[in-house]
């Protein structure tokens, strides 16, 4: 959720921002949403993630800075053909610093297309307990750890006119997201949490419709691919049961926009479903000084 706040909402937000500014502008976006990961431990979300930044433009090049930070409460269940199933909960954190940027050609016989992309680094946590997990003395497995996280993404696109009120945006997107790997006590045992990778494509169109009275409303659609996405951990050597995000998600989306004086407001709703079922919403807002 956090990647695709920088790469839909963030990356908007800052572009409307500074389409018309002579100076450094700030831009932000808030989100939330539930997601249920539909594997081999089902996953279900709860998470809000936010971003607060400043950019500027050069002609057709948008650069901006970020600050990106969210939580998020979770519920898994986990089933196996050879033993009990086990339920946990937990809760999840992270904060960072990114750079965003875009570069639309404006003429010529590219006229129209874009490519953008971003960095973020940071710092993540996790909580988790489960009350399934427990040894002959009654003590549950639960454990706090923490991790380094770097993450990417690299996109292009292209506007399509129709008509003077009505633009088609076709983009694809490719996204990495890395997290450091940990060791750590778990009910006395030594358990390692390997290093995660994700690694995800996605293609969408947006239809943008602008009315009379200036409000732009939009409509889109996406299809989301993870190819990665593996979580596996082992104690003493032997492998645990590990999870596996990989799978492709639909995605939906309304929106509408709001321009006017010095500000620019977005509000978003997406519907997910596939490997990754569930809804999410957006608040993007920018202020120029």
């Amino acid at each position: 959720m956090a990647a695709d706040l920088v790469a839909d909402q963030g990356m908007s937000n800052a572009q409307a921002a500074l389409r018309a500014a002579t100076g450094p502008t700030v831009f932000s976006a808030f989100g939330g949403g539930n997601a249920r990961f539909n594997n081999s431990a089902n996953v279900d979300l709860d998470a809000v993630n936010l971003l607060v930044g400043v950019g500027s433009r050069t002609g057709s090049l948008l650069l901006g800075g970020f600050f990106e930070a969210g939580t998020g409460s979770f519920d898994s269940s986990n089933s196996f053909s050879n033993a009990a199933s086990v339920s946990a909960s937990g809760s999840s954190e992270y904060y960072g610093l990114g750079v965003l940027g875009r570069y639309d050609i404006g003429e010529g016989s590219l006229s129209g297309a874009y490519v953008d992309g971003a960095l973020r680094l940071g710092r993540s946590s996790l909580s988790y307990a489960s009350n399934n997990l427990c040894d002959i003395g009654g003590q549950c497995a639960s454990y706090h750890v923490t991790s380094n996280y770097v993450g990417a993404h690299i996109g292009a696109g292209y506007l399509l006119p129709l008509t003077t009120q009505t633009v088609i945006d076709f983009s694809s997107r490719y996204f990495w997201n890395h997290m450091s790997g940990t060791s750590l006590q778990v009910v006395g045992d030594p358990v390692t949490f390997d290093a995660i990778t994700s690694s995800r494509w996605r293609n969408g169109l947006r239809f943008d419709y602008t009315l009379p009275n200036g409000l732009p409303p939009y409509i889109g659609a996406a299809y989301d691919y993870e190819y990665k996405g593996m979580m596996r951990a082992s104690a003493y050597g032997l492998g645990l049961p590990s999870s596996d995000l990989g799978g492709g998600t639909s995605i939906a989306e309304v929106g509408m926009r709001y321009s006017g004086n010095n500000m620019h407001v977005e509000l978003a709703l997406q519907d997910y479903s596939g490997q990754r079922d569930g809804w999410g919403g957006h608040v993007a807002f920018k202020y120029q000084y």
